[in-house]
């Protein structure tokens, strides 16, 4: 099997994507499980498509098609058809994404988070003082059947997850370096039973999930932004994804 890196600069908004414009720059390695003279051209096309876990190509006809999160949990590979799965999508927001007070800006998550896969998001703030960022794993694009919630409160950061709106973990992390300036980094490690978190490349803390592999549902990343009562709100920018799958 072959792997691939492969570039695309995108202008313009991606589907999965709200009221995103300029220049995004997406970055891919791409598993070739098959050989075909039109495989590499098919996976240059759904890298850029978010909603996809993975592409196949007639071997009769040549005809490329995108395969969803359905077929990235079971990785059915049918006889007449050669396959190819992405590893790793790195999509940087050009200029950076300004989240939107009490809005629900969400995104596909273009791999299936296996134990030793991990979400990587990258974004810049002012400060936590006035505001209260969340971001979710979600099994949809609503609330979803699974979630799990991740939110920064000044200087504490808490994790809750959910299976059909009920809450079935949670824990609370505190540490001064949970009051980021600048551009800043924070990271869901998928384990077995369990979700690593790292802040700036730091560990700060792990909790242990009700469901094993739980983090192989979730199919999109949310954020929400408000603000405490009677002030407004910081600004907070997206800069970067970076989903590795397994």
């Amino acid at each position: 099997m072959d792997w691939i890196l492969v570039i695309i600069f995108i202008s313009g908004s991606l589907p999965s994507a709200v009221g995103m414009s300029g220049c995004d720059i997406t970055i891919g390695n791409i598993q070739m499980l098959h050989e075909h003279p039109k495989l590499r051209k098919c996976a240059e096309t759904i890298l850029q498509k978010h909603e996809y876990i993975g592409c196949r190509v007639s071997v009769q006809t040549g005809e490329c098609e995108g395969l969803n999160h359905d077929w990235g949990l079971n990785q059915t590979l049918e006889q007449g058809y050669a396959y190819a799965k992405k590893l790793y999508v790195e999509h940087t927001l050009q200029p950076p994404y300004k989240l939107v007070l009490d809005g629900f800006e969400s995104w596909d998550i273009p791999v299936v988070l296996e134990t030793g896969g991990r979400i990587d998001i990258s974004f810049s703030l002012e400060s936590l003082d006035q505001t209260r960022f969340s971001l979710y794993l979600a099994e949809g694009a609503g609330s979803g059947k699974r979630q799990l919630q991740l939110s920064f409160v000044d200087t504490t950061l808490e994790l809750v997850e959910y299976v059909d709106g009920i809450m079935q973990m949670e824990t609370t992390l505190t540490s001064g370096i949970f009051v980021p300036m600048g551009i800043f980094k924070i990271s869901l490690l998928a384990q077995a039973n369990s979700v690593a978190v790292r802040v700036k490349d730091v560990a700060v803390g792990t909790m242990k999930l009700g469901l094993a592999n739980h983090l192989r549902v979730m199919r999109r990343v949310r954020f929400v932004l408000q603000s405490k009562p009677n002030m407004a709100p910081k600004d907070v920018f997206i800069r970067k994804f970076e989903f590795t799958g397994k």
